[in-house]
């Protein structure tokens, strides 16, 4: 039922299946399948490593859909070393891969992603051919020999590559849209920025993604309408403040993974990414109470110790088994709309108010691919301002409503005086200061955002005012930001 779910779409009902078979079953490998498998659908890369390992600890003659589960997030969540150990071992069955697997050209595609993924194009090309000549998908060998040959400025043909995928009519939609935002940011590049602009809308077309403003509404109110002055007397809370937690609540392509992984180079900091612990913790804690309420009233039936075991249970997700590691960064977006959920379970946790001009950001999210991983509002220039209003006043309103450790920061203010906010940052979150803060381009880490390619170099200030180049296509975006655009402060 759970893998029918997750085919389904369905993956929030999928998930909780999963943790159900896991909490009944906890020695088979099946529930750990289904989370790792789920994780791969919400882009949780970390927590989906941890459920791969833990199925294939359980279930080795299962191997060939794990190993590829494995070797996936661990590469998404940058974490080489288990990468190039699952790779190893996937090699060693390679030939028992080839004929469970239904793709027989697997072993050599993974292999040729994660080298994509660390910028090692010349080892890549070879073996994404290597791949299609075994039957692997046109559409995905295309997109990895696509970044390829772009990461080799072999622009002429990166371009051909890109664009027979985008328009192969026959082809899978999400495949062809990353190949029309992979344009697009090839474009952008080049200065070509009308050529870019187009390419982004081709994306949009064939992704053809419906968004509702009014169904943001109604979550945002269902999610913050419960925590009055009174309820917030009466609730407990847990026994232990949550101040290793690092809340990041921003806006995607706002700098999130820029922040994580300043962050990340602390020896006391994991970087959890976007991790799902939050989104797992509200959508189940009306069950995990045992509550006739829906949330947030739910919480008048939480004792004490139920805080406590509520708090141990995000951490138990978002924490690393490396115990040197003290502190953890929580960067999932939609964090704004359970500022109440952190207020409760998580009270003491620094949170950082982390902001981006407004047509620099939500041009960004314009152009690259996040409407393949579901943020339909990305679609359309009049519903990304409608999300980016609504999260902005509902993140005033949870500093009007919580006595909450806040730290506002600009992107700008960020890549002007690194050295400055750097210092401020790490304070904020209770640290002692380390000099490698401030040489976050030389992380062996690979992020599992759009921007992995951007935070290993040193910071740069040519992403501000980006918006300027695309000005004439972006007249409806200004008109729907009206006032809010004027009192955008970037703090420089």
């Amino acid at each position: 039922m759970a893998l029918t779910n997750l085919k389904q779409g369905l993956v929030g009902i999928a998930t909780e299946m999963g943790e159900q078979l896991v909490e009944d079953h906890p020695n088979r490998f099946d529930g750990y399948f289904i989370l790792a498998s789920a994780a791969k659908e919400t882009s949780d890369f970390g927590v989906g490593l941890k459920m791969a390992v833990k199925a294939l600890e359980r279930c080795p003659s299962e191997e060939a859909e794990l190993y590829r589960l494995a070797i996936m997030h661990a590469t998404m969540c940058g974490d080489n070393d288990a990468a190039e150990h699952w790779l190893e071992q996937m090699g060693k069955q390679s030939s028992k891969m080839e004929t469970l697997h239904q793709n027989p050209g697997i072993v050599e595609e993974l292999l040729a992603r994660y080298l994509e993924r660390n910028s090692r194009f010349d080892e890549a090309l070879p073996l994404i051919d290597a791949a299609r000549a075994k039957g692997t998908s046109t559409w995905v060998c295309d997109m990895v020999k696509g970044r390829c040959l772009h990461g080799l400025k072999r622009i002429g043909e990166a371009v051909e590559v890109l664009t027979r995928l985008k328009d192969a009519s026959n082809g899978p939609a999400d495949e062809r849209a990353q190949g029309a935002f992979s344009l697009a940011k090839l474009y952008d590049k080049q200065g070509d920025y009308d050529l870019a602009w187009q390419a982004a809308q081709d994306g949009h077309a064939v992704m053809n993604v419906k968004y509702r403003p009014s169904n943001l509404d109604a979550v945002v109110k269902a999610d913050t309408e419960g925590f009055t002055p009174a309820s917030l007397k009466m609730w407990q809370r847990p026994s232990t403040p949550g101040s290793e937690a690092i809340m990041i609540c921003a806006m995607a392509r706002s700098g999130t993974s820029l922040m994580e992984q300043i962050l990340s180079m602390h020896s006391k900091v994991h970087p959890a990414g976007e991790a799902g612990a939050s989104l797992t913790l509200h959508r189940r804690m009306q069950t995990l109470l045992d509550s006739y309420h829906p949330f947030p009233t739910c919480f008048i039936d939480m004792t004490q110790p139920e805080a406590d075991r509520l708090q141990q249970m995000y951490f138990d997700i978002v924490r690393p088994d490396d115990p040197t590691k003290t502190h953890t960064t929580d960067k999932a977006l939609g964090l704004f709309h359970r500022i109440g959920l952190l207020a409760i379970l998580l009270p003491g946790a620094p949170l950082i108010d982390l902001r981006r001009h407004p047509l620099d950001n939500l041009l960004s999210c314009h152009l690259t691919q996040l409407v393949v991983a579901g943020h339909s509002y990305a679609s359309n220039l009049e519903h990304l301002a409608h999300y980016w209003q609504t999260q902005n006043r509902v993140i005033a309103w949870g500093k009007e409503a919580f006595d909450l450790n806040w730290l506002e920061v600009s992107y700008e203010q960020l890549t002007h005086d690194q050295d400055t906010w750097t210092r401020r940052l790490v304070e904020h979150c209770g640290l002692e200061w380390e000099d490698a803060c401030l040489n976050f381009h030389t992380s062996k880490r690979r992020v599992a955002t759009i921007s992995y390619d951007q935070v290993t170099k040193k910071m740069y200030t040519s992403s501000v005012e980006r918006w300027r180049n695309y000005e004439k296509h972006l007249q409806p975006l200004i008109k729907a930001l009206g006032r809010d655009l004027d009192e955008y402060d970037p703090g420089i």
